[in-house]
């Protein structure tokens, strides 16, 4: 074998053996362990030609021992790159006694017969043999166990970087909060993965809200909280800052490998600010709507109601208050109203004409079956570049078309008075 690359390896300082010259019962039994091995045994003359190729052999190269006997391991399974290099150092050992590979544990690459890739493990030996100088192989196959290796290798790496690089905080901690650590979500929270916290969780929790992270542990561990279930807590950076973070907890002390409590945080101090503002924007719109005097109603764009106001409710005598109407179906309160129309089915249509066209409506008059006249206004609302949902405004307009019918009488009684008095 080589000194440069070659095949296999058992464990170092086998002794050199010259057997006795008659065969005895210890050379039988040896030819017995060759055959019964589980690992490979391939045996090599000075002229780097095979004399030894037990069964072990034929099963991990796929050359049966006739065909294997005579032949160059070059031949059989060492790759064809590494060939040279194999005879270069058996020479090198006949020549100067010089092999630095020889009762070495060795990790080379192997091929077998129908050109599949292997990773064997190699010790050489070298052995006299009736005067001749030989070197014993002795390999095994660990392909699988480099594979297995491998795959653990990127496994752990992938889980590396998603600790790293995780935005959210992942603590595990006892049930009763004596045992911390902090694995993932360093660029939340500043803490390096692994970091113990000797406080437990409620370390790191703002003291105003120490109460609820109790009562979150508490209830996580008694099984009363969903795991998606979270509460808004104010968490603790080194530098002294406070995080606001939506945390959920998650019991998994029966799983051995964990035996704790996980908790997440994830950074909801954005999403709040933005909840605030949003809260504070609807109010006032809420306020304008229900002081403007007109019914309005907003529509989602699967025609659901976002927003009503009461005088909408009153106008169509909605057996429900402005807010239980959020959520309901628009296209079934239509056809519950449409009684209230001199053309029910006409007052039907259009609103799901308008609908359907998307063009906006304004000053639209419709009549009722009390003789009443409403003025309606429709409006598509769009949002990014996207349809978005529909805006009625209804106003009832009969007093003002009684005052002006009043107001035409008035004009028509002064016109023909100005003419009778010409006449005169």
């Amino acid at each position: 074998m080589s000194d440069d690359a070659s095949v296999g390896t058992l464990p170092a300082g086998l002794p050199v053996a010259d057997p006795a010259p008659h065969q005895d019962p210890t050379t039988d039994r040896s030819a017995a362990v060759v055959a019964a091995a589980l690992d490979s045994i391939v045996t090599i003359d000075e002229a780097g030609r095979v004399v030894e190729f037990n069964p072990a052999s034929e099963v991990l190269f796929g050359w049966t021992r006739e065909e294997a006997m005579g032949r160059e391991l070059g031949d059989l399974f060492i790759p064809a790159e590494y060939a040279d290099a194999h005879r270069a150092g058996i020479a090198r050992f006949i020549t100067t006694g010089e092999g630095p590979v020889l009762n070495q544990r060795l990790e080379l690459p192997a091929v077998r017969r129908d050109g599949t890739a292997l990773v064997v493990e190699l010790i050489t030996v070298p052995m006299g043999h009736e005067g001749r100088r030989e070197f014993t192989g002795f390999i095994r196959d660990i392909t699988e166990l480099r594979r297995t290796q491998e795959l653990l290798r990127r496994s752990q790496a992938r889980y590396e970087a998603i600790v790293r690089h995780s935005t959210k905080a992942l603590i595990l901690c006892t049930p009763d909060d004596t045992d911390s650590t902090f694995l993932a979500g360093e660029g939340l929270l500043g803490l390096a993965p692994g970091t113990p916290l000797p406080g437990g969780f409620s370390s790191i929790v703002h003291p105003d809200d120490a109460d609820a992270a109790r009562r979150l542990l508490s209830e996580v561990a008694a099984g009363t909280r969903d795991p998606r279930d979270g509460v808004d807590l104010r968490l603790r950076r080194p530098d002294g800052t406070h995080l606001l973070c939506d945390v959920v907890g998650e019991d998994l002390t029966d799983l051995p490998e964990v035996a704790a409590l996980l908790i997440r945080a994830d950074d909801v101090t954005r999403d709040r600010q933005r909840e605030r503002r949003l809260a504070d924007a609807t109010a006032q719109m809420r306020t304008l709507i229900d002081n403007l005097g007109s019914a309005v109603l907003l529509e989602d764009d699967t025609r659901h109601v976002l927003v009503a106001n009461d005088v909408l409710v009153d106008l169509f005598r909605i057996p429900l208050s402005a807010d239980e109407l959020v959520g309901t179906d628009c296209s079934e309160s239509a056809h519950r109203i449409k009684s209230l129309f001199s053309d029910p089915e006409g007052f039907v249509a259009a609103v799901d004409q308008r609908v359907e066209l998307g063009i906006p409506i304004i000053g639209e008059q419709l009549s009722l079956v009390d003789g009443s006249t409403l003025e309606r206004d429709y409006l598509p609302i769009d949002s990014a570049g996207r349809h978005a949902g529909h805006l009625w405004v209804y106003r009832d307009i009969t007093q003002h078309i009684a005052e002006r019918q009043m107001l035409t009488d008035q004009n028509r009684s002064l016109a023909e008075l100005a003419a009778l008095k010409n006449e005169f």
